[in-house]
């Protein structure tokens, strides 16, 4: 049996000429899901190599061998499954690519996301703060994340983004520390 979020994650306003990013790609399950319900076109975003390779193709899908932040830079990873995180301390690193979200938005010339989906164990709290302090928080018409507590003060962190979120957005649902979906108002 599925959980409640999981049919509510796929609940958008979307179209074949609606603009998704899915950032923390993975195993692209989110991708399939949006694009075979919706038609749409998808910017899927996953750093590790060896989980994007696994990922099949799908149409109007530009796979993208890096991950949305704050800043444009090379870093390290700690590649551990769906647990794969910039802040793990176990297991096997990679250096990785990651772009700042306006940086990757200016070169491809993009002004609008209909629906982003973050899923990135712990980055999501940079990459929310540079898209609230940027203003371009107003280019995502929704915006899906998952925050992680794998970072000190995560709680705080958490708390501070939803005010801030909430200038802008609306939030339409919340399984805390699941799932969360906000609306531009």
């Amino acid at each position: 049996m599925k959980w409640e979020y999981e049919y509510r994650r796929y609940e958008y306003e979307l179209n074949k000429d609606s603009l998704v990013f899915d950032v923390g790609g993975y195993k692209g399950e989110f991708t399939k899901n949006i694009v075979e319900k919706f038609g749409c076109t998808v910017h899927l975003f996953e750093p590790i190599t060896a989980f994007i390779d696994k990922i099949p193709i799908y149409p109007k899908v530009k796979y993208v061998n890096a991950g949305l932040s704050d800043r444009t830079r090379l870093a390290r990873i700690n590649v551990h499954a769906d647990g794969t995180s910039l802040y793990g301390m176990v297991g096997l690193f990679n250096e990785i690519q990651l772009y700042a979200v306006r940086d990757y938005m200016y070169a491809e010339q993009i002004n609008h996301i209909d629906l982003i989906k973050i899923n990135i164990e712990g980055d999501e709290f940079p990459l929310l703060l540079h898209m609230i302090d940027t203003g371009i928080i107003e280019l995502f018409d929704n915006i899906q994340v998952q925050f992680h507590q794998v970072i000190p003060d995560a709680v705080k962190f958490r708390d501070a983004i939803t005010v801030l979120l909430g200038n802008t957005h609306t939030r339409e649902w919340c399984y805390e520390w699941i799932w969360e979906s906000w609306k531009i108002k």
